[in-house]
């Protein structure tokens, strides 16, 4: 009978040679909405106006961030609009 360490040694050996599992089929869609902008805390309809975040809006755009590598999602693309709020937000 094989020795306890040349037994762990041949699981090591086999574990390495595996195959790796093929890619999950599925995609994983993320959506984030911008931190709050100067109008939105004036109550002002923002539309394509490129207004920018406020402090609260940079501080809420940050913590998504966290959320986000807290949760361990990795991204391999980020789309935004052209708006200053929309890629402060995504940076």
């Amino acid at each position: 009978s094989p020795s306890p360490a040349r037994q762990r040694g041949v699981v090591t050996a086999l574990a390495s040679s595996a195959p790796e599992p093929p890619p999950s089929p599925f995609t994983t869609l993320t959506l984030v909405r911008h931190g709050q902008s100067e109008w939105n805390l004036a109550n002002r309809f923002t539309g394509w106006v490129d207004v920018d975040l406020t402090e609260r809006g940079i501080t809420e755009a940050r913590s998504a961030g966290r959320m986000l590598a807290e949760d361990g999602q990795q991204h391999d693309m980020v789309c935004t609009s052209t708006l200053r709020r929309a890629i402060r937000t995504a940076c």
